[in-house]
């Protein structure tokens, strides 16, 4: 069985270039049988999930959150009800506490996307550190896997898709499964599971950045501003043009 754990629409994530639906439809074509949406500061109420869930049965529909911290860091948090509140910018250790009152379970999100390092106390105190996703290239992958080995945590997979382009990219396989919150979430705890790529599709997209990288390096070189060099040139985004303006490893990693 394929889970992502990380997926925004455009209902509530000001981020979201997809709508639910463009999402969902993707998640089935990209043979998903589960999905967790995780807007920021906010889960979708048990009415909402049970009309998308209607419209596609062959994939289960669920619904954590991503907090924004004080510190600059992002936290996936499943299991907690609708209506408790996380607030943008609050102190990790509070978002952290106040999850741990429903008995959650707590991912780190995308690792070194923002800072360059990340606080111990942090890193300490979740389940699972995000390893994999589109917004992990990889320069921060490895130092992914670094904290998650050096604290002793579940390394997971997860698209992190913003777009219906990307569902399906990174992903958790579970074997011998049912689609059903309660099961995944044991399966997590226990660490059940192994992770996914799509290697055909992540290769083609590090195909065409590989195919436009001379053009891209030639824009920067003359001082065209990342986003613009991002809004025009196929296949790549800010965090990539950013990354390689930093010469950092910048290409999608295969699991």
């Amino acid at each position: 069985m394929l889970i992502d754990l990380h997926f925004h629409t455009s209902r509530y994530s000001g981020c979201g270039r997809s709508s639910p639906e463009e999402m969902l439809s993707s998640a089935q074509a990209a043979g998903l049988q589960a999905i967790f949406i995780t807007e920021h500061h906010r889960r979708w109420a048990a009415d909402e999930l049970a009309e998308l869930q209607a419209l596609f049965p062959g994939v289960a529909v669920y619904s954590g959150l991503e907090v924004t911290t004080a510190e600059g860091e992002d936290l996936l948090i499943y299991g907690v009800p609708p209506e408790v509140p996380f607030e943008f910018g609050m102190p990790a250790h509070e978002a952290i506490a106040q999850a741990r009152a429903y008995d959650s379970f707590i991912i780190l999100a995308h690792p070194y996307r923002y800072n360059p390092t990340v606080p111990d106390e942090i890193a300490v105190s979740v389940d699972a550190i995000e390893v994999h996703s589109i917004h992990i290239l990889e320069h921060a992958r490895e130092g992914a896997y670094a904290l998650a080995e050096k604290h002793a945590k579940l390394a997971v997979a997860a698209s992190d898709a913003h777009h219906h382009s990307a569902v399906g990219l990174y992903a958790l396989e579970t074997v011998g499964q049912q689609p059903d919150e309660a099961a995944i979430m044991l399966a997590l705890r226990g660490g059940a599971f192994s992770l996914y790529s799509d290697r055909t599709r992540l290769a083609a997209m590090n195909a065409l950045v590989l195919a436009n990288l001379d053009e891209v390096k030639a824009r920067l070189a003359a001082g065209e501003p990342s986003e613009e060099i991002a809004s025009q040139v196929a296949g790549f985004n800010y965090q990539l043009v950013v990354a390689l303006s930093k010469g950092l490893a910048f290409t999608f990693p295969l699991v």
